[in-house]
């Protein structure tokens, strides 16, 4: 019972944080400390078409909600203002290792640029666990007015992903997530667009500065940009510059976002557009994925997202 309970406890949490304010600035004498997670495991197997053959193991991240370890907080100013802090870390429980992260939001930076050891995976340039624990999932500070919203400064979800998940009946998560469309097998142009480099889709965007408004009648907006942190002159991913690291071209991964959503009722709808820059310049062959059979065509450009939600309540009988 208390495995249930607390897995129901922290799902609940992360499905009504979405598009919320980190925590409720308008409470007064709300100072307080929150750790918080899910530990989801399953066994799972799987056969594709094209493979080498039928794969079983044990799934530790995500087949019924996206294991994860959090920390957040929210100290109350006084005047209607609060400071508040999120962090969470996604955890592979089959392995124990950290997930991920994205130090300029794109797939050519996909690594943590510090002293290693060892070199970095060629493919994306992923660490491949060896970075540890890192706060992938959310990493931001805020300071929050009663009056004027929230101010958000770190790595969070970009405005588009917040309607995906937040309308996906899955959260985007196992295997009726709503990303095994747009961003997998069946979907003939996002295996392409990853294997060629391009962040699809962009979910959580790293150097964020964000503003979330209160709530207005029913509606909240929502701007985001994002710095992309790549010293100019750098024309080349995974290369070295006068000491500088290139991990991706000069100006990629520069992001730029909004949202606007409703909520009255038992009516909810949510529009959403964001751009990451791509520069126009190519990805290197060298950063194909390493199940590609050819090297696939280049990515060109900006990548764009935009979306258009919408869900009714028609409530219970039972």
């Amino acid at each position: 019972m208390m495995k249930k309970t607390l897995v129901a406890i922290a799902a609940l949490a992360a499905a009504t944080g979405a598009f919320a304010q980190t925590p409720n600035a308008n409470a007064g004498g709300a100072s307080s400390v929150t750790i918080f997670g899910v530990a989801d495991v399953s066994l799972s197997t799987s056969t594709a078409d094209g493979a080498v053959g039928t794969f079983t193991g044990i799934q530790g991240n995500g087949n019924n909600a996206s294991s994860r370890l959090g920390f957040r907080g929210v100290e109350d100013l006084g005047g209607g203002m609060a400071a508040a802090f999120w962090l969470e870390a996604g955890v592979n429980i089959d392995s124990g290792t950290g997930q991920n992260t994205t130090t300029n939001n794109t797939n050519q930076a996909n690594s943590i640029v510090f002293n290693q050891t060892t070199a970095p995976d060629a493919n994306a340039g992923t660490l491949n666990g060896r970075q540890g624990l890192t706060f992938n999932r959310a990493s931001t500070i805020s300071l929050i007015s009663k009056g004027f919203g929230e101010i958000r400064l770190g790595r969070d979800y970009t405005p588009t992903f917040w309607s995906m998940t937040q309308f996906d009946p899955f959260g985007t998560v196992g295997v009726g997530s709503a990303l095994n469309v747009i961003a997998g097998g069946l979907n003939p142009f996002g295996a392409a667009n990853t294997a060629a480099g391009g962040n699809y889709p962009v979910a959580r965007t790293s150097n964020s500065m964000g503003w979330l408004s209160n709530n207005m009648g029913g509606f909240r907006a929502q701007l985001q940009y994002a710095l992309a942190e790549v010293p100019t002159g750098c024309v080349t991913p995974n290369t070295a510059v006068s000491g500088n690291n290139c991990p991706a071209v000069s100006g990629d991964g520069t992001m730029f976002g909004g949202r606007l959503a409703y909520t009255q009722g038992p009516v909810m709808a949510a529009l959403g557009w964001s751009q990451t820059s791509y520069n126009n310049t190519t990805v290197n062959q060298a950063n194909a994925s390493a199940g590609a059979a050819a090297a696939p065509a280049a990515y060109l450009g900006n990548y764009t997202q935009t979306n258009l939600a919408g869900a009714y309540n028609f409530g219970s009988s039972v």
